[in-house]
């Protein structure tokens, strides 16, 4: 079993409102890798991704933990 959450947002988001939470995820993003916490890509592998359009990110698929198996 794994964890997901989501996050519900109006429809449309303005440009300048989506700039600046792409600021605030990468200031997160930097602090969690800062306190040894990085997180991947969305497919847990490679950097997160943060553009004009979108923002995905994930955990480590590498992060050293046993992998459950169901």
């Amino acid at each position: 079993m794994s964890y997901t959450h989501y996050f519900y947002r109006p429809e449309r988001i303005t440009r300048g409102r989506f700039t600046a939470i792409g600021r605030d995820v990468t200031r997160v993003l930097e602090t969690l890798s800062a306190r040894g916490m990085p997180l991947a890509g969305p497919l847990g592998t490679g950097a997160p991704e943060i553009t004009g359009e979108e923002i995905t990110f994930n955990g480590k698929h590498d992060c050293g933990h046993a992998a459950l198996l169901c």
